[in-house]
């Protein structure tokens, strides 16, 4: 076996890893829609992190990676759009206010 075809297995298995490490989370989050402990700031970051890792891959024509670093934006967008959609207003709405008239 050349180390051509141990590198493309090697990327084969990093990438289905990948993907399966991040569906369970985004199934059971659409599942219960419970989103409280993702933070905003942790997914945006995340998401940075894999578009910078599609634009490296993109440059040197790296398909496996390409591919990966795809299918964890498409998890992660999800995951913000799950947490921009399911989570509790942090204020409540206002309450009117009951002006009784006195006669």
């Amino acid at each position: 076996m050349s180390s051509v075809d141990v590198t493309n297995m090697l990327s084969l298995a990093a990438v289905i890893l990948t993907c399966i490490c991040n569906l369970p989370q985004l199934y059971k989050t659409l599942k219960t829609k419970e989103v409280e402990a993702f933070e905003y700031k942790t997914i945006v970051l995340r998401i940075i992190i894999c578009f910078l890792w599609i634009a490296y891959s993109s440059i040197l024509q790296e398909w496996n990676l390409l591919i990966s670093g795809s299918v964890v934006f498409v998890c992660e967008a999800a995951l913000l759009l799950c947490k921009v959609f399911f989570s509790e207003p942090k204020y409540p709405p206002p309450v009117e206010c009951i002006v009784s008239e006195r006669s």
